[in-house]
């Protein structure tokens, strides 16, 4: 049997319940939502940026994604820092990861 890959499993946990974190609620009238997620890897939260144009590229501000700590990037396996890591949801549209840190 195949294990599913990262991506399926990441997706999978978007219909479990959201997890309690530190971002911070978009403003009114955003281009942007947030999604938070628990981490398949170790049950914390990530959060997923999805512009509403359906592109990775929209109006917010990185340094104000967060109400306590700083975003930061993460990726499918847990890494912090580094380049921008996107999934897609089941529509094809990218989502930016990120998680809050001290």
């Amino acid at each position: 049997m195949q294990a599913p890959t990262v991506s399926a499993v990441l997706l999978l946990t978007l219909f479990s319940a959201a997890a309690q974190a530190q971002v911070a609620t978009p403003p009114e009238g955003s281009e942007y939502k947030i999604v938070t997620i628990k981490s398949p890897i170790d049950g914390k939260p990530v959060h997923l940026l999805v512009c509403n144009n359906r592109t990775t590229n929209c109006d917010y501000k990185w340094e104000a994604l967060c109400e306590a700590g700083k975003a930061q990037n993460t990726d499918p396996m847990g890494g912090i820092g580094g380049s921008p890591a996107f999934i897609r949801d089941k529509d094809g549209t990218p989502m930016r990861m990120f998680v809050c840190k001290d």
